[in-house]
């Protein structure tokens, strides 16, 4: 079975996700909200290269260009709850792009958290400019 944005280009997508908040008493605040996030499919290439590891890789992954908080009001709420529990702050991507994995704000899994591992390595694009 493929999955359709398995394979789509990288793009801008909006997603459900379910946003809960609890009070200092344990009552919650809870419903379903649309996150636009970015989601798809970017060309990697590989060149061979006498050095080792033999190769200079380029794996982009699709991250947001650029991001904005956003505010919902949860509809769903435990009887009793302390105002303002319905109140919920998020992070939406504006725009998605192709770029190398930055640990900075996005989970790498391969990568721990603030990673310099990657400083230095050009971008093929980038030397077009040299």
């Amino acid at each position: 079975m493929t999955l359709v944005y398995a394979t789509a280009p990288c793009k801008l997508r909006v997603y459900l996700a379910r946003a809960e908040q609890t009070d200092e008493h344990g009552r919650k605040c809870w419903d379903t909200v649309k996150v636009p996030a970015c989601g798809g499919r970017c060309d990697s290439r590989e060149i061979s290269d006498w050095e080792f590891p033999f190769k200079k890789s380029h794996h982009p992954v699709c991250v947001y260009g650029g991001r904005r908080p956003l505010m919902v009001r949860l509809r769903h709420c435990d009887p009793g709850v302390i105002a303002g529990t319905d109140i919920f702050h998020y992070i939406a991507a504006e725009d998605c792009r192709c770029k190398v994995c930055s640990s900075e704000y996005t989970s790498c899994e391969w990568l721990p958290p603030n990673s310099t591992l990657l400083d230095g390595i050009y971008d093929f694009d980038d030397l077009d400019e040299v």
